[in-house]
């Protein structure tokens, strides 16, 4: 599986952080923050347009009105404690004092700026895996879990997220709603204020799988997901994805370096393959069928005329919903069609043989 986590869309070599600032001090004190994490620096002079970075610094004392935006998600630092003009000539400190428009002021806002660059060179170290079923009610929350369960039983350190806003949560299907442990609601700190390993170790346990779920009060908020996202994914061998089939289920998918697409042998879900797939663009697809066919098409004839590669074709474990009332969870009969599936795709996707150098 190639992966480049450290690299942005069309540009090989894209810095973790740019500083747009021709003030000596300044470039100094960034330089130093940047060298205690072992973070390359872009240093950009004034005037420079937007490089594509994670974080982007801007100097607000040499920001002129003819400069070009770096929009609205710059950082505004200065050195010192003078005041910061912006780019319509009002001053930038408040009127107690304190400083406008968020900026941080070195040396003093250091620890601040080390948290902000230490959170955007984050390295991704987990592979990242998006189960999404083609159509609704064909399971791809069950399998997910499997997934999930299948690498972590080698010793991968796994975690399983749910990614529906609005489900009851992954926890009830699993059995562990009563287990304590931080859910999607509690997750209220600002952007990029998370410490992976913390995270993954306050998560409630599932077989071996931590797991990040929804509940009764909610589920994955949009603005800081991606920024929880990030935090678990240094920390941890494998994610799995549970992503669901509301507005917005693409920008999850664009994180995974493969998505598992579930499907039903019917002509429903073949023209909901062919819309996902299309949707997914270039990212890569194992569909996965699941039968029987009430019409007699077959797992293949839908792979071939949806272009996707069929990685598993899946007998219905049809004591499972039953066996969900009593507590039974996906993957509890080792050797059912599901948790056979599960084993399979761990082994195609390389995730059973991850282990953490920890």
């Amino acid at each position: 599986m190639d992966r480049d986590h450290d690299r942005q869309e069309g540009e090989p070599d894209a810095p973790p952080v740019a500083l747009r600032s021709a003030d000596p001090a300044l470039i100094e004190q960034v330089r130093a923050i940047g060298e205690l994490l072992q973070v390359a620096i872009l240093i950009c002079p004034p005037g420079a347009p937007a490089p594509r970075a994670r974080l982007l610094l801007e100097d607000p004392t040499q920001a002129l009105p003819s400069h070009p935006s770096w929009g609205a998600s710059v950082l505004p630092v200065m050195a010192g404690e003078g005041e910061a003009p912006d780019r319509g000539g009002r001053s930038g400190r408040g009127p107690d004092g304190g400083s406008r428009h968020g900026i941080l002021r070195l040396p003093r806002q250091g620890e601040e700026l080390l948290r902000r660059i230490r959170a955007a060179a984050r390295i991704r170290q987990a592979v990242v895996v998006g189960v999404v079923g083609a159509r609704g009610g064909v399971g791809a929350s069950s399998l997910a879990a499997v997934l999930a369960r299948a690498a972590a039983a080698d010793r991968a350190r796994t975690a399983l997220v749910d990614l529906d806003a609005v489900g009851a949560g992954v926890d009830l299907l699993l059995g562990i709603e009563d287990e304590p442990g931080v859910r999607w609601a509690d997750l209220t700190a600002p952007e990029g204020d998370y410490d992976g390993q913390q995270l993954t170790a306050a998560l409630p346990i599932w077989h071996s799988v931590r797991v990040l779920s929804a509940d009764w009060r909610g589920g994955v908020p949009t603005p800081t997901g991606d920024a929880v996202l990030q935090a678990l994914w240094g920390d941890l061998d494998v994610m799995v994805l549970d992503i669901a089939r509301h507005d917005g289920w693409h920008r999850w998918s664009r994180m995974c370096d493969a998505v598992v697409l579930l499907a039903g042998c019917d002509v429903i879900s073949a023209a909901g393959v062919q819309s996902t797939r299309r949707a997914l663009g270039a990212a890569a697809v194992h569909l996965v069928v699941r039968g029987p066919s009430p019409g007699g098409l077959t797992a293949a004839e839908i792979a071939q005329a949806c272009d996707v590669p069929l990685a598993a074709q899946m007998r219905p474990e049809r004591a499972l919903a039953a066996g969900l009332e009593r507590g039974v969870a996906p993957g509890d009969h080792g050797n059912g069609p599901l948790m056979r599936t599960g084993r399979a795709l761990a082994a195609a996707l390389d995730l059973a043989g991850r282990r953490s150098a920890a």
